[in-house]
């Protein structure tokens, strides 16, 4: 049996031909944030990282420069000097952010996906730091079967809708309740835990203790932060 990453179907196929065998594919997933957190941290920027739209990115640019708010963008492309600092840059500065520019998986590549429309890696990191996922979003249908409902704020190309989304979150008390929303998710069912665990399920053997310690950690601050949204 091959265990797949986030990239889908095809990719799936790709393996059973590869192997001879069935291939089950296991959706992403990131560590999350350490124990102990029972709220998400004050926002301070909004970013964009990885492939970005060059019309979205330059309409962030314009509402940053009009408000003096920080923006956040690589420039990396692929080629970082060290991908461990980089992660890790990476991981605090989602951890501060508002929004995130989170677009289907390749959407600047249609020759790649053949219209596919599947949830990008961003998306975990995401929902992992606490920040509010904006951009052309996957289809609702892999939203609803792997995240349980659609998260993603979806922008449809109306004029100034990206820069309205931007100040809507802008607000905390319009932004909490989405971003504790976001952490609960993460926590119920997307830390590397859970793909582990549905890899030994998938092997027929019992989740370690160590690992079932960790998804029961999990649960509970899922359960937390419900809690929060709850008593708003």
């Amino acid at each position: 049996m091959a265990l797949l990453d986030r990239h889908g179907h095809q990719r799936s196929i790709k393996a059973r031909r590869v192997v001879g065998r069935a291939a089950r594919r296991i959706a992403g997933r990131r560590t999350l944030l350490p124990p102990g957190r029972s709220e998400p941290v004050v926002e301070t920027s909004d970013h964009a990282y990885g492939r970005r739209d060059p019309v979205q990115h330059e309409e962030i640019l314009d509402w940053a420069a009009s408000r003096q708010a920080l923006y956040l963008y690589d420039t990396v492309r692929g080629h970082a000097a060290d991908w461990e600092e980089h992660r890790t840059a990476l991981a605090g500065w989602y951890q501060h952010t508002n929004v995130a520019i989170c677009n289907y998986a390749k959407h600047d590549l249609p020759a790649v996906t053949g219209g596919l429309r599947a949830l990008p890696g961003r998306l975990y990191e995401t929902l992992a730091s606490g920040a509010i996922p904006v951009g052309l979003p996957p289809d609702l249908e892999r939203q609803n079967r792997i995240l349980g409902q659609p998260v993603v704020e979806a922008l449809d190309g109306t004029a100034h809708q990206l820069a309205g989304l931007l100040d809507r979150f802008r607000d905390p008390v319009e932004a909490r309740p989405l971003r504790i929303r976001n952490l609960a998710l993460a926590c119920r069912g997307h830390d590397w835990g859970h793909r582990w665990a549905a890899v030994y399920e998938a092997i027929g053997m019992r989740v370690p203790f160590g690992l079932q310690n960790r998804l029961d950690d999990l649960a509970k601050r899922a359960d937390e932060f419900e809690g929060l949204i709850a008593t708003d």
